[in-house]
């Protein structure tokens, strides 16, 4: 269910304040939406590099189970943030699924073996990072280090996305094919 919310709904737009601050603006256009969470990898120290972007991977794949076969969810991790960008039709369930759900086991398990094959591909990265800033990789090589992806808990990823969730500023936009379809939607689940 969606938190309560405030804002417009109309043929061209819905523009939407949800509570605790967070933005959804839907345009005609491509079904597609891009959900942030502020406060990426660059916070990471050495023993945890790699949790921000398994984590957020990993909730990705358990997510585009919830979706439909037309529906894609990819990934982005910087040093500032994170970023899920959705696109298809299961928008709503997407984002219900990215701001409520914790990732399976079976979704780590996929997420860490894409993660530490990302990892190996660019091992140089992690390399330069761990030499120019031993503390803190996190802050040159956001997708982490593929040692330390391995043997990374899964109890450090799920309190990252916890914590991730409850301090960081999350923005929510993007564009939807038939914005009064979206509005209906909204204002029978917004105003539960």
């Amino acid at each position: 269910m969606l938190p309560r919310w405030r804002g417009r709904l109309d043929d061209a737009q819905v523009s939407l304040v949800v509570e605790g601050g967070a933005r959804l603006a839907l345009e005609r256009g491509t079904p597609r939406l891009r959900v942030t969470l502020a406060g990426g990898a660059a916070q990471e120290a050495r023993p945890e590099h790699g949790r921000t972007a398994l984590g957020a991977l990993a909730l990705a794949v358990h997510c585009q189970r919830d979706v439909g076969p037309g529906d894609r969810i990819e990934t982005d991790v910087t040093t500032q943030a994170v970023a899920w960008t959705v696109q298809g039709p299961g928008i709503l369930r997407a984002v219900r699924c990215l701001l409520g759900d914790d990732p399976s086991v079976e979704a780590l398990r996929l997420a860490r073996a894409e993660a530490v094959a990302r990892a190996e591909a660019r091992w140089d990265l992690a390399w330069v990072a761990r030499a120019l800033d031993p503390d803190r990789p996190g802050r040159l090589a956001p997708r982490g280090e593929a040692d330390t992806l391995r043997t990374l808990p899964a109890a450090v990823v799920r309190r990252w996305l916890t914590t991730a969730r409850q301090r960081a500023r999350l923005s929510v936009r993007g564009r939807h094919p038939h914005p009064e379809r979206a509005s209906r939607r909204a204002s029978t689940e917004g105003s539960s």
